[in-house]
């Protein structure tokens, strides 16, 4: 995943519970208001959909964040289906991941990791980990 995002702000770490998580931050994962995908997020989705489909037991979340530079329903309508948080999803699945391996969630301006107003708020996150055993 290192390699996929080289070149980007994308930043890769390991949770405290052992899960891969990936934050994409606006600039490399879409621009101010809008959910259209920037080109440079497509080797990240192609590494994590690789990844998701050699390794069958691998689950994924993908959340979409913005900042709250516009009202709640702006920011709302942007995390909704088929925005932020879902074209990602998306895109793993076309790429043959099945649908139930993938949970995606938009959660507007009400997670920010820093005083809002900023772009670091607005990011997609991509959280891998192994299924646990039924």
């Amino acid at each position: 995943m290192e390699r996929a995002t080289a070149g980007t702000t994308a930043q890769v770490t390991k949770t405290i519970d052992n899960r891969l998580n990936v934050k994409v931050t606006a600039d490399t994962g879409f621009a101010t208001g809008r959910a259209d995908l920037n080109l440079a997020l497509s080797p990240i989705l192609d590494q994590l959909a690789t990844t998701l489909v050699q390794s069958p037991t691998f689950l994924a979340k993908v959340y979409g964040h913005t900042d709250n530079t516009s009202t709640d329903a702006i920011n709302d309508t942007l995390c909704a289906p088929s925005r932020t948080a879902y074209r990602p999803g998306y895109l793993i699945i076309s790429r043959g991941v099945a649908l139930n391996r993938i949970i995606t969630n938009g959660f507007g301006s009400t997670q920010p990791l820093v005083a809002n107003h900023t772009a670091v708020n607005r990011r997609v996150e991509l959280f891998v980990r192994e299924s646990s055993p039924a």
